[in-house]
């Protein structure tokens, strides 16, 4: 019976079994105990060099801190090896997933996942070892905390057998310069974490942080990926960080206009409303760049340019970006003021507290929408969008609120 014929069998008798790209993970008995093993492929064992860079990347394990790290002990029976991993019960990502899939929906079941990858690959890195394929079935989760871990790293074995030889069917997580056999550097590890993450997404809509992150991590050139894992860790934090503001601004306004709604719902009821004018609309100003396109990014990602651009051409440059900010600022003061409208007037103010934070929510997922959109269009950093974006709807709530207060009730003299 084959090795494939094998795992075959094993995977139909039991379900938890689950195959890495080193070799078969399973419960297996020993010493009267049972323990999960890594049965490794004995293709992998046969070649010569591999065992001893094994033992060498086990060694190498111990040295790393991180809890993301699993430790474990080669053992010999004849052709025949295994790794008994420390205690605890493990399973592939892959299989986790397979056998939940709604694990992923799951409360920071993906962001724990990511980020104590990221923190074990900072780790790595500082040591010059490199995990080369972060594929689901290479991801050991811990039964229990379900910790993510990782057990063996593809860069031990570089001299013994190429990336796309040792990865053979996990192709799409290897970095493009990997598959073309060339050099191994941290942005090969940035592009498959950033693969990784598109995986566990596959099922369900990637929150706008992450989208972010793994547009830049899965670059197909390495250049124009993450100097980092560091950096890459930092840019999450910060769209994360952006995020809540966001939603604290909007849960702050929302809070004001239901103590205001409670107010006017306890006034006296009056025949006649005087509404104040809205003021006039500013004429439409048509964006500079409907493709999105960020020059001062892409300044910033060639340092050629950075390091050959005259001073006249800054001043070009910064005038441009202030003109693409006045016009992300008009459009999204417009369009802003027509989405609050749709929840700051009388007819929502009479609503009841379930109606009106139903609004609310749809209020909120507009108006982040609204502001990816228009920064894509003008061509503008999320950062400076954030920015412009939250001092915009301060002032617009502040002038709601002088309106709101302007409402003058008078009752028809009937004589």
């Amino acid at each position: 019976m084959t090795y494939e014929e094998i795992v075959n069998s094993n995977a139909a008798v039991n379900s938890k079994n689950g195959l890495t790209p080193y070799g078969r993970i399973d419960r297996q008995q020993v010493d009267k105990k049972y323990h999960s093993v890594m049965t490794l492929k004995p293709e992998l064992t046969s070649r010569l060099g591999f065992v001893e860079a094994l033992k060498t990347d086990l060694n190498a394990c111990m040295t790393l801190k991180a809890k993301q790290q699993l430790h474990g002990e080669l053992k010999q029976n004849g052709d025949k090896y295994t790794i008994e991993l420390e205690t605890g019960t493990y399973q592939t990502l892959a299989h986790v997933v397979n056998d939940n899939p709604a694990i992923v929906a799951k409360a920071r079941f993906i962001d724990s996942v990511v980020e104590g990858l990221m923190d074990l690959l900072e780790e790595m890195h500082a040591k010059q070892i490199y995990a080369l394929c972060l594929a689901p079935e290479n991801i050991l989760i811990r039964k229990g905390d379900e910790t993510a871990m990782l057990l063996l790293h593809g860069s031990s074995f570089s001299r013994i057998i190429e990336a796309k030889e040792l990865f053979g069917g996990y192709e799409d997580y290897l970095a493009p310069e990997l598959r073309d056999g060339g050099e191994m550097t941290e942005q090969s590890d940035i592009y498959s974490l950033g693969k990784l993450v598109e995986w566990m997404f596959n099922q369900g809509s990637m929150p706008y942080e992450y989208k972010k992150i793994v547009g830049t991590a899965t670059q197909e050139t390495a250049k124009r990926r993450f100097k980092s894992i560091e950096a890459m860790h930092n840019s999450l934090n910060t769209e994360k960080n952006k995020k809540r503001s966001f939603f604290s601004l909007i849960a702050a306004l929302a809070i004001v206009v239901v103590c205001i709604g409670l107010y006017f719902e306890l006034m006296p009821k009056a025949e006649n409303i005087e509404f104040v004018e809205p003021a006039p609309k500013e004429q439409e100003e048509s964006l500079l760049d409907q493709g999105g396109f960020d020059p001062e990014q892409e300044m910033l990602n060639d340092t050629s340019l950075v390091d050959s651009i005259t001073e006249e051409e800054k001043r070009t440059l910064d005038d441009y970006m202030k003109k693409a900010e006045d016009i992300f600022r008009k459009q999204f003061t417009k369009e802003a003021d027509k989405i609050l409208s749709k929840v700051l007037n009388d007819s929502k103010m009479s609503d009841s507290e379930k109606e009106f934070m139903t609004s609310n929510n749809a209020m909120r997922d507009e108006l982040m929408q609204l502001q990816t959109e228009l920064a894509e269009q003008a061509g503008i950093s999320d950062d400076r969008a954030g920015r412009i974006s939250t001092e915009v709807l301060n002032q617009l709530y502040i002038e709601k609120q002088k309106k709101l207060r302007k409402y003058n009730f008078q009752v028809e003299d009937k004589k």
